[in-house]
Parts: structure tokens; C-alpha cells; sequence
């Protein structure tokens, strides 16, 4: 695993001059990031809490939407800096990540999966996550921690 960016130095000099925003190409309105080269990427911050699915149908309301999957450093980044750019504090945002159990009892199998049907695949994440913390969490948020 590579240290990301963000973990390197100050999120605001990174988001200015390393990622900075650069309007979506498509046509999916004001906000929206160019995140490679097919994808668009917005945070939406706020305080109320809502459900991991009711944020993916949300996301669905747009054309080809999902919650963003993450495939490697250089989109971590970009996704850090969609979130620095909405909110400096310390926030939580749901991604795509979700996790499907199969099997039986004696011989369950826990696999994430990418809401996208994008392979889940990247690795560099904090220490131990995702977790599936007390066999309870399905879904995935991703924690921005202002500096």
C-alpha cells in the first residue's frame, strides 16, 4: 500500500494544486467533479443521517448513478477533495461499498462488492477496514478528518 496524498501533508494544498476541482464533462449539473476519465464525483454533506440505501437511490436519480466506488490511490484523493471541498470539519459520507453473505451457518461467506458492479479490489484503506464491525455493518462511510 502507497501513502495517500492526504496522509503526506495539508489536504488544502493538495485539493489546490494536485487535484483540483475540474468541472464533470457531463451534463449532471453545478458541484460535479471529473473523476478519470468517464466519471463525475460530488459529496453531499449534511447533518441528518440517512441510510447507506437511501443514499444509493439517490445517487440512482442520476444518469448511470451510484455512491462512488474507489479503485485506487489517485481516486481516493479525488474523493478526499470532493469532501474538503464541501466540508473542512470531520464527516462521515457514505461510498458504494456494501458487503453480501452467503452460505450457511456453519460456513458463511462475507465478500464487498462495489454498488457499480465495479471490482472491489483496492486495498488501502485504514487499518483492518471494512469490518463488518459486530456482524452489524453492511455498507461502508468514509471518514474525513479535517486538519
Amino acid at each position: 500500500m502507497s501513502m495517500l496524498d492526504s496522509a503526506a501533508g495539508d489536504t488544502a494544498e493538495m485539493c489546490r494544486t494536485k487535484y483540483p476541482f475540474t468541472p464533470c464533462r457531463k451534463n449532471v449539473g453545478e458541484g460535479w467533479a471529473q473523476m478519470g476519465n468517464n466519471r463525475c464525483v460530488k459529496a453531499f454533506f449534511d447533518n441528518k443521517h440517512i441510510y447507506h440505501t437511501d443514499a444509493e437511490n439517490a445517487c440512482k436519480k442520476f444518469p448511470n448513478g451510484h455512491l462512488v466506488s474507489i479503485h485506487n490511490d489517485v481516486e481516493q484523493n479525488q474523493v478526499i477533495c470532493a469532501m474538503y471541498r464541501v466540508s473542512t470539519r470531520d464527516s462521515n459520507y457514505w461510498i458504494g461499498a456494501y458487503l453480501t453473505e452467503s452460505g450457511y451457518s456453519f460456513a458463511i461467506v462475507c465478500k464487498w462488492f462495489w454498488t457499480d458492479d465495479t471490482p472491489f479490489a483496492y486495498t488501502c484503506w485504514a487499518g483492518g477496514k471494512p469490518d463488518f464491525y459486530m456482524a452489524r455493518e453492511y455498507c461502508v462511510e468514509m471518514i474525513y478528518v479535517g486538519k
